[in-house]
């Protein structure tokens, strides 16, 4: 069965700097079973800035790669999978530039995250083009779901606001 990994993306460090790969297919190829499709970039500029909870419908749901390579993220993913023993729970990870992890993210999950530090850049490696018509997203505030976010939230867009409630069919 599918699950969320977390993985450590090595990363070297001189006098002038870092130097790091955000995406090496003889480390990924062992996770994802189709080839890249797309790469986006979220830029957060406030603290508590909260994006998600998303995913895409059949048929474009996609594996994603997530990681932060600037700032500190509280990232979270929501299991949609009716036959899985863990869905409807929700699993999170503190992603940060300094811990340099990566989730591997299978479709069946909705993925969301909250700033924790100003400046936050978060990359995205998606097996998946963007389709907006099978673009979903779940109210990341809803009561039923009591996620625990860490800070209050400053930012949020009124399409993640006026997302549906849980559960949603998958």
């Amino acid at each position: 069965m599918r699950k969320v990994e977390s993985i450590y993306l090595p990363v070297h460090r001189d006098r002038r700097g870092t130097f790091q790969r955000l995406y090496d297919y003889d480390l990924f190829e062992n996770f994802l079973p189709l080839p890249l499709m797309q790469v986006s970039v979220s830029t957060n500029p406030k603290v508590g800035t909260l994006r998600g909870l998303h995913y895409q419908a059949k048929p474009a749901q996609e594996w994603k790669i997530v990681q932060c390579i600037q700032g500190e993220v509280w990232d979270l993913v929501l299991d949609l999978r009716k036959d899985s023993q863990t869905y409807g729970q929700f699993n999170f990870f503190t992603l940060s530039q300094r811990n340099n992890l990566a989730l591997i993210i299978p479709p069946g999950y909705a993925h969301g995250f909250q700033t924790l530090r100003k400046n936050s850049v978060v990359t995205y490696f998606m097996t998946a083009r963007y389709d907006v018509e099978l673009s979903r997203q779940i109210n990341a505030k809803d009561a039923n779901l009591g996620i625990p976010w860490p800070l209050p939230i400053t930012e949020i867009s009124d399409a993640d606001l006026e997302a549906n409630s849980w559960p949603q069919e998958f």
